[in-house]
Formats: structure tokens, sequence, C-alpha cells
């Protein structure tokens, strides 16, 4: 394997943007990013064989069934795991991208990514009240 700097943007046509949104309690650290390719592309998963998944798997396996995306959103602080709406709250993650006017981003093109803490539920998207801060 070779590692190419750059990280996630390193690709032509990726751009990436990290906030602090009020996830997670340290305020000096990113708990939102977005990942963004100027077109539609080719995606593809790996995902946990735990039997417990987190509802943003759920989500983002029917939204790149097609194997394509253009965007991904994570937020670092709360995984969505074993919440009972979190089927809706990932999607909702999706709906910031696709909603916000900015990008052009069909809702099922974007996948969503949570990690951390198991059940702890996450709010009511909208978190950032408009995407544009997460403009990359």
């Amino acid at each position: 394997m070779e590692f190419i700097e750059g990280g996630v943007t390193a690709a032509k046509g990726f751009s990436a943007s990290g906030i602090h949104c009020g996830i997670r309690k340290n305020k000096t650290k990113p708990d939102l990013a977005l990942i963004l390719s100027d077109r539609e592309c080719a995606a593809a998963g790996v995902y946990t064989r735990n039997l417990v998944k987190g509802a943003p798997i759920t989500v983002t396996k029917r939204n790149i069934a097609d194997g394509r995306a253009r965007a991904i959103i994570c937020n670092s602080g709360i995984a969505n795991t074993c919440a009972p709406d979190g089927i809706e709250k990932a999607e909702a993650m999706c709906r910031v991208v696709s909603s916000s006017g900015v990008w052009n981003v069909r809702m099922s093109a974007s996948a969503a990514v949570s990690s951390s803490v198991w059940s702890r539920r996450i709010w009511s998207w909208h978190p950032l009240g408009s995407s544009a801060p997460l403009c990359p």
C-alpha cells in the first residue's frame, strides 16, 4: 500500500470541511465533517460484522446501493446506535446536505457516518441552522 499525501482531498475533485457544532463537549475539536465530490462518483462501503449496527449504516447501505455517492456527512460524539429514532436522524443528516441548496446533492447520493457512544441520542437535525459553515 502506498501512502498518498493530502488525506481525503488528495484525489482531484474532492473537498472536505469540519466544524464544531456542539455534539462533543470539547469545543476545540470538530465534531461534524463533510466530504464532498465535485460530481457523483463510484461508492462502496465496508461495514461492521457486529450484529448491532448503527442507523447510519442502514441508511448509507440503502443510499449507496446503486454504487454512486457524492457526499459523506460524519459526526463524532454520538454513534446513533440503539436509538429508537436512529433511522430518522441518519436520514436527517443526509438531508442537511441535500436540502442545503449549496451543493446540489441528491439525498440518495449521501452517506451518513456516526461514531462514539452507542445509545446517546442525537438531537433533531439541523444542528447548524444553516449548512453554510460546512462549505468546503
